[in-house]
């Protein structure tokens, strides 16, 4: 901890006290636009109005500007003045990087608001394209010969996608600036995890809507007694389950969705953003066709197909994903929809027209289907979740 005297030695600038009015375009290592003056007093602090917001209940540059300047003694422990620190780091350059840095890290992450608005189309897809090539290629970092569903291999790869789902938030962050005009917010809301003040059960709604779409799936499997929980411990207990419902779901929901929408949708805007995230994540499967030829023996144009069908899907799922991520603003829930269709499987549409329950089965997928339709958009609404995406973003 340093005394207001040693910090700002540290940053070769006085801490600043922003006064309305004195707008200067380069301030301390120019990083910022800001405003400079002489030192406020706390008095004035309540007519310093012309202020920037830099996260909840964090307060305007200005706040900690006052605060700042009108510290005295040996030592600044709190909370909020460790925070002012680290804002002023974010605001003014490197030069005052205080101690710990690590925690003051995670302090600006979890709170501070911050805003991608300078990151352009151009730079999001390339973006994009970094974070799937590193998510891909870590799948081949351990060099093996055996198939992707040998469990050695499943137990590699497992560690791969770990590592590249602490890496591609670290990656995004980088990107992060310091919101500007009241605009953004902390970047775990633009990762889906953030505190949000939609109640609890709003959290399963997007799992239940992708159970409607399903309720033909659903109907058939109650017919022929295979619903139930009797079996999920025996059916967890084995890691080929384990990597498709719980590993595969968590890492590609979070990598190519709440790592990249934040890079796409400033520059793209919501509603292109949504179409294009998935491309990306059809990429992401096109190596399949490799185990699919040296493993199955499959020939290459047998293998293209199936590669080619199994992008087909999951382009479908991607689009859905990515538009009730936006509009939500949660990536817990997708979770939890990615695993139940992976366990589902795509609708066997054939086995439903051949099915002993034909009539209730077949109209279980039509009642499925329109109510699927009708329930999307209200289910969604931006407005029950406050989501990120729909704060001063163009569609």
């Amino acid at each position: 901890m340093r005394s207001r005297t040693k910090f700002a030695a540290r940053c070769e600038i006085p801490p600043p006290a922003l006064v309305p009015g004195s707008l200067s375009p380069h301030c301390g290592s120019g990083r910022r636009p800001c405003t400079r003056g002489p030192a406020a007093p706390r008095a004035q602090e309540s007519r310093l109005q012309d202020s920037i917001i830099v996260g909840p209940g964090v307060g305007s540059i200005n706040d900690i500007a006052v605060r700042l300047a009108n510290v005295d003694g040996p030592d600044l422990c709190t909370k909020e003045q460790e925070h002012d620190k680290l804002l002023a780091w974010r605001l003014y350059g490197s030069e005052c990087w205080p101690k710990h840095w690590v925690v003051k890290t995670m302090a600006i992450v979890t709170s501070a608001a911050v805003d991608f608005s300078h990151v352009g189309p151009v730079t999001g897809v390339l973006s994009c394209m970094l974070i799937t090539i590193l998510y891909v290629a870590g799948l081949y970092v351990w060099g093996t010969d055996l198939p992707r569903d040998h469990p050695n291999t499943i137990k590699k790869r497992v560690t791969s996608v770990a590592v590249s789902s602490l890496l591609c938030p670290l990656y995004v962050w980088l990107w992060a600036a310091p919101a500007a005009d009241g605009s953004g917010g902390p970047l775990l809301d633009y990762l889906g995890i953030g505190l949000t003040d939609a109640p609890l059960y709003m959290h399963t709604v997007p799992l239940l809507l992708t159970m409607t779409l399903f309720l033909g799936p659903l109907v058939a499997c109650y017919f022929d007694g295979e619903l139930g929980t009797s079996g999920v411990v025996s059916y967890l207990s084995n890691i080929y389950n384990v990597r498709n419902i719980v590993v595969a779901p968590v890492s590609e929901e979070f990598a190519f969705r709440a790592c990249m929408l934040p890079l796409l949708v400033p520059g793209l805007g919501r509603n292109l953003s949504i179409c294009v995230v998935p491309v990306f994540f059809g990429m992401a499967h096109l190596h399949h066709v490799i185990d699919h030829i040296h493993h199955c023996g499959k020939a290459v144009s047998e293998a293209w197909v199936l590669v080619l069908v199994q992008l087909g899907y999951t382009s479908l799922f991607g689009v859905y994903s990515a538009f009730v991520f936006v509009r939500t603003g949660l990536i817990l829930p997708l979770f939890a929809a990615h695993a139940f269709c992976n366990v589902m499987g795509f609708p066997d549409f054939g086995a439903a027209l051949a099915h002993r329950h034909k009539v209730a089965v077949c109209g279980a997928y039509v009642v499925g289907l329109v109510a699927f339709c009708a329930l999307l958009w209200p289910a969604t609404d931006p407005s029950l979740y406050d989501s990120v995406y729909f704060r001063h973003v163009a569609a």
